[in-house]
C-alpha cells in the first residue's frame, strides 16, 4: 500500500495581529502551508483596550496541530521567528509571572505622559514617542497603580516575552524596542537612560538583541511559570528561535525589501495599504512617515487605514453573491463608468443611472489604487535631498485583480514617469500573507537556510513586470 511521504518542516513564521495569528511554513522541499487562527484574549484593562497574554500557548499549540493535521512533521534543526503587532506592553512580576495584561497599539491613553517625556528630553536618546508608545503607557499604567513598581520585574513587548517563554533567555528584539521608546537610537542598546530620566527603574529593562539573529534553541522547560509553553516547546524541541520583528518590519521583508536596496517602494495592498522603503539611518526625513527599524537601516511608511477590507465591504454590499475571482473578471472586462476620473472617487451606486456590477467593481478597486497612490507619493518624498526611488513592486491581497494591477500600477507611473512596476509573482496559500511570510523569510536567513536576505528574496520573491 503507497504511503504518503510527510512534508518535514524546516521554517516557520508567525504572525500575531489583532485578529489572527497566523503561520507560514516551509519544507526543504520548497513546499509551503499556510493557517490562521482567530486571535483570543482581548480584553479592556483599565477601561484601556488590552490582550490577556495567557491566551498566547494555547493559540501557538493550535496553529501548530493544524499544520500537523495536514501531513506536516516538526523534526528538529527547524528555525522560527515570530512577527507580532507593534507596541504591545507585556510585563513580568517578581513571580515570574504575567503582571497584567498587555496594553495594546490601541491604547492612547498616555497623552500626559508623552508632554512629560517631551518636556524632559527623553527623545534625544529614543526618538519621537507617541501615547502607544510601551515607555509613556508604563509611566501612566504606574500612575493608575502605584503598588506595581513593587512588583514589576521585567518591561518589553509581547514578541520579547513569546521568545523568553520558549528559550528562557531575555531580550528586547530592536525592531519594536526602536519604535517603543525601549532602545536608544543611537547603537540600540537598552534605553535604561531613558527610564531613568522617567523616574523608571532601569532594571526593568532587559538587553537588547538585533532583530533577525540567533534568539536561542527551544527547550522544554522545568520551570513551573514556563510549562504553560511546553506544548509548544514539545512540538518545536531544538529548533532555532530568531529574534523577532515588529509587525511592519516583517511585512516588508515579506514584500522583498532588503537593506541594500534603497530605490524602491513596496506597495501591500492588504487589509491596510502600506507604502514602504528603505533608507539609512542617517537620511534628512520630511517627517510625513512613521520610521521604523530595518536592520541596520531604517523603514519609512505610510498607510491606507482602509484598503482591502474597504472592497472587501463592497462586495459583502454590492457584490451579489459572486465570488472574487468572478468579480476581477468583470472588472478587467468592463472596465470603468464614464466620467470617473474627472473625480477619483466611487461612482454612486443609487440612482437611476447605477453601473452595472462589472463598473462598479472597477471603480471601487481605482478608487483605492487612487487613495493607496498618495500614500506612495508621501513616502517617495519622505527622504530629502535624494533622488526619488523609481522602481515600484506591489503585493498584497488586492493584486489578485489583474484591473486593481493596471490600476495601480498607471498610479505609480504617473507619481514617477518612466517608473518600472513589478508584481510580486509568490505562488502558495500564503502568498500574500506579507508578515508572516516576512517572519518565515527572516526564520531562514536568521537561521542559515540562506545567507543573506538578498539571497532569499531571489528565491521567495519572484518578480513578473508589470506592462
Amino acid at each position: 500500500m503507497d504511503t504518503v511521504k510527510p512534508k518535514v518542516a524546516k521554517l516557520l513564521g508567525f504572525d500575531l495581529s489583532t485578529t489572527a495569528l497566523a503561520a507560514v511554513v516551509r519544507s526543504a522541499d520548497s513546499e509551503e502551508h499556510f493557517v490562521s487562527i482567530p486571535a483570543r484574549g482581548a480584553t479592556k484593562f483599565l477601561d484601556q483596550p488590552a490582550f490577556n497574554l495567557a491566551e498566547l500557548p494555547g493559540m501557538v499549540v493550535e496553529a501548530l496541530l493544524t499544520i500537523k493535521k495536514e501531513g506536516w512533521v516538526f523534526g528538529k534543526g527547524g528555525s522560527v521567528c515570530f512577527s507580532v503587532r507593534q507596541h504591545d506592553m507585556a510585563l513580568l512580576g517578581k513571580d515570574y509571572r504575567i503582571a497584567a495584561p498587555a496594553l495594546s497599539w490601541q491604547c492612547a491613553a498616555a497623552t500626559a505622559e508623552v508632554a512629560r517625556l517631551k518636556e524632559i528630553g527623553v527623545e534625544v536618546l529614543v526618538g519621537p514617542v507617541e501615547p502607544r508608545f510601551i515607555l509613556p503607557k508604563l509611566m501612566w499604567l504606574l500612575g493608575q497603580m502605584p503598588k506595581l513598581r513593587e512588583e514589576l520585574w521585567r518591561v518589553f513587548t509581547t514578541g520579547d516575552y513569546i521568545a523568553y517563554a520558549l528559550t528562557g533567555i531575555m531580550r528586547v528584539s530592536t525592531s519594536d524596542g526602536l519604535s517603543n521608546g525601549l532602545t536608544l537610537q543611537d547603537g540600540k542598546a537598552a534605553a535604561r537612560k531613558a527610564f531613568e530620566m522617567a523616574d523608571l527603574n532601569p532594571k526593568w529593562l532587559p538587553d537588547t538583541i538585533q532583530s533577525g539573529q540567533v534568539g536561542g534553541s527551544i527547550r522544554v522547560s522545568r520551570d513551573p511559570w514556563r510549562s504553560v509553553w511546553s506544548g509548544v516547546a514539545e512540538i518545536l524541541n531544538g529548533w532555532t528561535l530568531v529574534a523577532g520583528l515588529g509587525d511592519n518590519h516583517a511585512s516588508a521583508v515579506g514584500c522583498g525589501a532588503t537593506e541594500d536596496d534603497q530605490e524602491t517602494i513596496y506597495i501591500s495592498a492588504g487589509t491596510s495599504g502600506t507604502a514602504v522603503r528603505v533608507c539609512s539611518p542617517a537620511a534628512k526625513l520630511a517627517g510625513n512617515a512613521a520610521c521604523f527599524e530595518f536592520f541596520s537601516q531604517r523603514l519609512l511608511l505610510t498607510m491606507l487605514a482602509s484598503c482591502a477590507d474597504r472592497y472587501d465591504e463592497f462586495v459583502r454590499g454590492f457584490g451579489e453573491g459572486r465570488d472574487y475571482p468572478t468579480l476581477n473578471a468583470l472588472a478587467f472586462k468592463e472596465g470603468l463608468p464614464s466620467g470617473w476620473e474627472m473625480h477619483h472617487e466611487t461612482p454612486p451606486f443609487v440612482g437611476d443611472n447605477i453601473p452595472s456590477l462589472g463598473k462598479r467593481v472597477a471603480g471601487i478597486q481605482a478608487a483605492i489604487a487612487y487613495k493607496l497612490a498618495e500614500k506612495v507619493a508621501l513616502v517617495r518624498d519622505e527622504v530629502v535631498g535624494l533622488a526619488k526611488p523609481a522602481r515600484f513592486i506591489l503585493t498584497g491581497g488586492l493584486t489578485r485583480s489583474p484591473f486593481f494591477v493596471d490600476r495601480l500600477a498607471a498610479e505609480s507611473r504617473a507619481l514617477t514617469p518612466g517608473a518600472r512596476v513589478w508584481l510580486i509573482n509568490r505562488k502558495g496559500p500564503g502568498a500574500n500573507k506579507t508578515a508572516a511570510y516576512g517572519a518565515m523569510i527572516t526564520a531562514a536567513v536568521g537561521g542559515g537556510a540562506f545567507s543573506s536576505f538578498t539571497q532569499a528574496r531571489k528565491e521567495l520573491c519572484p518578480l513578473q513586470k508589470v506592462p
